[in-house]
């Protein structure tokens, strides 16, 4: 379960599974769909095999999960935010936007009006973080049929809200009982901004392997999304699918205390007798490694934060492990950072006020090298095969005297690229042009 990252086959979650003549492919609402209807950041619930002779993982089914479709209230660029259907959707440099004839589109192009078609992940707070944008049309046909799903709140014996929604499900067929706390899909027409008049209203999964079975007992599964509840390290919930953590269970860019709330991850592992994902592997899956050096006035000590590649920010916290390296200072602290001194940072995600930046979980400082590294996302719509160039977290990288992963040329990398994330290693970084020079890029999986 996650969102689709790279085509020829589809990949999710890193992992390359292909689509054969037999794979059923369809909406979660049991409508079928052709390889065509799917897109990049297209959330999809995948059951697949593995062949013994091949190793090739092939799709027995393939289920793409819409969250909403509806007219856009409101944009704000600011924010990062836009409003469909009275939900907040949260748009980050990861999340892919088009029309419907798959031109690429920023925030700034949607305006209110507009039809849209958003997938994504919900966190715990009822914030939908789309991984994926379509722009349907450009205004809204007051009679088409208008869909969103949420958390119901306020049931009374006609109403209820999802967000800021108020549905009026009097005259709606509803195909199980309603209570307070459910996760539904409705699905009807938008008499105005705030209210939705449904025709159709159906308990919904939040995550459908959370339906799984006795018969799905031991089963291999791995799961994307937001921690949506968190009662400790060893026991919460990804997307609704329960998951349980043991001893044996490793950690990929984190640790067990760097799970809460609201935190990103990828989970790995298989199903237990009570459908719940036993884990093998937690991997912090949207995490940030690179080498490099100190900005020319870089260091902030009082605010917390250090730039590195010509504005990329680092916010240290006070969980942030600090090491010395080079000099062996003790205690190290960010004040004892220069402007050129080398560090390595490996972190997190997170947006700030002006971009994406790195929540630090660890900052050492090394010994002083030319050479630079970076690994994180590639920023949609920044990649340029013509000119072997792209974008990771704001910072332009540039492949053409790259080595591309064995068994792939530069061109095939480049046409993976988008929402992927990469491996960087890099001769230097061009002060004067602000770019790095790649000498060998990977594909992370």
């Amino acid at each position: 379960f996650g969102p689709i990252t790279g085509f020829g086959s589809i990949f999710v979650n890193g992992r390359e599974i292909f689509l054969t003549g037999d794979t059923a492919l369809s909406d979660d609402d049991g409508n079928p769909l052709d390889e065509a209807d799917l897109g990049l950041g297209q959330v999809v619930q995948v059951a697949f095999t593995t062949d013994p002779e091949t190793g090739r993982d092939q799709a027995e089914e393939v289920t793409a999960v819409r969250d909403l479709k509806g007219p856009v209230s409101a944009v704000d660029t600011a924010t990062s935010t836009l409003t469909v259907l009275g939900q907040t959707v949260a748009v980050d440099p990861l999340t892919v936007i088009e029309d419907h004839g798959g031109t690429s589109l920023a925030l700034a192009d949607l305006a209110a009006g507009n039809l849209v078609e958003v997938s994504g992940l919900m966190d715990g707070q009822g914030t939908l973080h789309a991984t994926r944008v379509e722009r349907r049309a450009a205004t809204t046909d007051p009679a088409t049929e208008l869909e969103v799903k949420g958390t119901v709140a306020g049931l009374t014996a006609t109403s209820f809200t999802l967000g800021d929604l108020t549905v009026d499900y009097s005259h709606a067929t509803v195909e199980d009982d309603l209570a307070e706390g459910a996760f539904v899909e409705a699905k009807g027409v938008q008499p105005d901004p705030n209210h939705l008049t449904a025709t159709r209203v159906e308990l919904k999964e939040r995550n459908p392997a959370a339906a799984a079975t006795a018969e799905d007992q031991g089963k291999e599964a791995e799961v994307e999304g937001f921690v949506t509840a968190f009662t400790a390290a060893s026991e919460f919930e990804v997307n609704g699918l329960p998951v349980v953590t043991s001893g044996a269970t490793t950690y990929e860019n984190g640790a067990a205390s760097s799970l809460g709330l609201g935190v990103k991850v990828e989970v790995e592992g298989h199903l237990d007798d009570q459908g719940r994902l036993a884990a093998d592997k937690v991997s912090f899956r949207e995490s940030v490694r690179l080498e490099a050096d100190v900005d020319a006035g870089g260091v902030d000590a009082t605010a917390g934060t250090v730039s590195v590649f010509g504005g990329l920010t680092v916010v240290v916290t006070a969980a942030t492990e600090l090491r010395d390296q080079r000099d062996k200072v003790e205690p190290f602290t960010l004040a004892s950072l220069t402007d050129g001194d080398r560090v390595e940072v490996r972190g997190l995600v997170q947006e700030g006020a002006s971009g994406p930046e790195i929540l630090a979980l660890r900052l050492e400082r090394r010994q002083a090298e030319t050479r630079v590294a970076l690994r994180g996302p590639v920023d949609p719509g920044s990649v340029d095969p013509a000119g072997a160039r792209l974008t990771i977290l704001g910072v332009a990288v540039d492949l053409g005297g790259a080595s591309p992963p064995e068994g792939l040329t530069l061109q095939q990398l480049l046409d993976r690229a988008e929402g992927a994330t990469l491996d960087v290693d890099g001769d230097r970084f061009d002060t004067a042009a602000s770019v790095i020079v790649a000498r060998e890029v990977e594909l992370d999986d």
